[in-house]
C-alpha cells in the first residue's frame, strides 16, 4: 500500500468532511471494523449455540493481532492465541473452506400480500442456478 495515497483519501474524503484529524478518522474506520467482526463472532456463537466468553480468540490473517485486543475486551473474552503464521493459517483455512455462492439484491414492490409473494419468487427464480 502507498502510505501517502492512503493518507490523502482519507483525509479528503473522512477527516476533512467531517473536521477531524486523519489520525481520528482512521481510528474510528478501525473501531467500525472491530465492531463489525465483533458481531459477526457473536453471530456464530448465537447460531452454535456457545458463549464466546468460554473459548480463546484466534485472529487469522496478516492484521488480526491488529484487532485482537479490542475484539476480546468487546467479546469478553480474557485468552487471546496468536498463531505464529496467521496470514498462512488463514489461507489454509480458506482453501479447506466448501465453495459457497451469495446472491442479494434489492428490489420494490407494493406490499400486497399477493404480489409481494409472486414478485419475490420471479426474482428468485430469475437469479437461481437451479430454475425449473
Amino acid at each position: 500500500m502507498k502510505a501517502d495515497l492512503a493518507r490523502n483519501v482519507l483525509k479528503k474524503n473522512i477527516a476533512d468532511p467531517l473536521g477531524i484529524s486523519i489520525e481520528k478518522a482512521a481510528l474510528g474506520i478501525h473501531r467500525v471494523l472491530n465492531a463489525q467482526m465483533a458481531e459477526g463472532i457473536r453471530a456464530v456463537s448465537v447460531r452454535q449455540g456457545v458463549d464466546q466468553r468460554e473459548f480463546a480468540l484466534m485472529p487469522l490473517g496478516g492484521a488480526g493481532g491488529l484487532h485482537a485486543t479490542a475484539l476480546a475486551a468487546e467479546l469478553k473474552m480474557t485468552k487471546i492465541v496468536v498463531p505464529r503464521i496467521p496470514g498462512v493459517l488463514a489461507a489454509a483455512g480458506l482453501l479447506a473452506a466448501p465453495i459457497e455462492h451469495e446472491v442479494s439484491t434489492a428490489f420494490s414492490v407494493r406490499l400486497l400480500a399477493w404480489l409481494l409473494r409472486n414478485s419475490i419468487m420471479r426474482w428468485f427464480n430469475s437469479i437461481s442456478p437451479h430454475r425449473n
